[in-house]
């Protein structure tokens, strides 16, 4: 077989070509496959997918492997499609407490992850320029030219508008409107989608997930509080992208300030940040950014065990935050909710989220919604959600 040449711009135009991406997302989701197969669930016809498949294996994008021995009608034997080892897809993580760089093949099988600490979270330049010379050094420690990276997916913490590429406002980074996709493009040479990190890391879930769910709603307890809603397969991003801001709805218990400046946020009474203000495991004067928030928060639900006091805050923080989640139920119909972040880990917490949402559990309401949790620090979304972006309708 003669060799590929290697080129980004060949490969991105047979991906970009006619059903093109369709054949991608499709195998991105259920692994080697057929052109048959694909056909049969994408709703290409066969002629299609074949002439699309041939450009991408032309590009070097995919390769044709394990022949099917037995027939099941006349033609040619089935010959399933794969992603070559060819291309690669990186990705950048960035949340107040963790920061990484990673690095996957086009078909996901992880080459390496980095996780590294900036020195000055609250200044954007500084952290984009750290994050970009860290995906560098991983790239040339493993010999992996720019060249063979098809894109790179940035996910951050905040309100972030994918299609500018902008950051409207991150406040658990201290970060107002930052201008991201073409920094980070500049800094690395690379094409570049930046989204909220829930998002994408519900995007990873939906697509990782061996089931056919069209509807989740993925909430995270760390910092602070946030949600994504995925309805009929598309991100509900709202007005001003601000959609799953679900830390900033108000809490009738809470008299205090958010940081985002309005009093009685959720954020101030059932968030990683509030817990550790209310023991005094953290100053009020700090910024929103400090070391060792998690380590901190393992720490109060060890003494949870044996600390009755403790053990009931945690409780009421899951109450209010099960109370919050409750409501939006009604109005977004989910199939199922997965929680994340490192306070939904402690039993405590969890347990009383839950109880709160027995209620859609019983009796004739067409709202029954599966929960669970879903324990993932964001590790694997950006470069899930690199390859995603690679293969969306434009």
């Amino acid at each position: 077989m003669a060799e590929v040449r290697i080129s980004r711009h060949d490969a991105l135009a047979s991906i970009d070509s006619s059903g093109g991406r369709r054949v991608l997302r499709q195998l991105l989701k259920s692994g080697p496959c057929s052109r048959r197969q694909i056909a049969q669930t994408t709703g290409l016809t066969e002629v299609a997918v074949s002439r699309s498949a041939q450009r991408l294996i032309a590009a070097g994008v995919l390769v044709e492997k394990k022949l099917v021995n037995v027939r099941t009608q006349r033609g040619r034997p089935s010959i399933d499609l794969h992603f070559s080892q060819q291309y690669f897809v990186a990705g950048i993580g960035i949340r107040g407490y963790t920061q990484w760089v990673e690095v996957r093949t086009f078909g996901g099988e992880l080459i390496d992850l980095r996780k590294f600490s900036c020195q000055d979270l609250t200044d954007p330049d500084s952290v984009l320029r750290d994050c970009s010379n860290e995906l560098k050094s991983l790239l040339a420690a493993r010999r992996i030219p720019m060249q063979r990276i098809l894109h790179l997916g940035i996910l951050i913490v905040g309100v972030i508008d994918p299609h500018t590429g902008w950051v409207v406002r991150a406040e658990n980074l201290g970060w107002g409107r930052v201008e991201i996709r073409k920094r980070v493009s500049r800094l690395t040479g690379l094409p570049v989608s930046v989204e909220n990190m829930l998002n994408g890391m519900n995007l990873q879930q939906q697509l990782e997930s061996s089931s056919d769910c069209e509807s989740t709603l993925l909430v995270s307890v760390a910092l602070g509080i946030g949600a994504s809603v995925i309805i009929d397969d598309q991100v509900v991003r709202g007005h001003g992208a601000a959609a799953g801001q679900l830390g900033h709805q108000k809490s009738l218990s809470s008299q205090r300030i958010c940081l985002c400046g309005r009093m009685g946020c959720l954020d101030t009474v059932a968030s990683g940040r509030a817990l550790l203000l209310a023991n005094q495991m953290i100053d009020t004067n700090t910024s929103p950014i400090q070391d060792g928030f998690v380590a901190r928060f393992r720490e109060l639900t060890h003494e949870a065990q044996s600390r009755p006091d403790v053990a009931k805050q945690l409780q009421e923080a899951g109450r209010e935050l099960g109370i919050a989640v409750s409501a939006a139920i009604p109005l977004i119909d989910p199939e199922k909710i997965a929680f994340t972040g490192f306070v939904v880990e402690d039993d405590y917490f969890f347990n009383a989220v839950m109880d709160e949402l027995l209620w859609y559990g019983v009796g004739n309401s067409a709202q029954r919604v599966h929960a669970e949790r879903f324990q993932n620090s964001g590790e694997g979304a950006p470069t899930s959600f690199a390859s995603l972006s690679l293969t969306m309708d434009t």
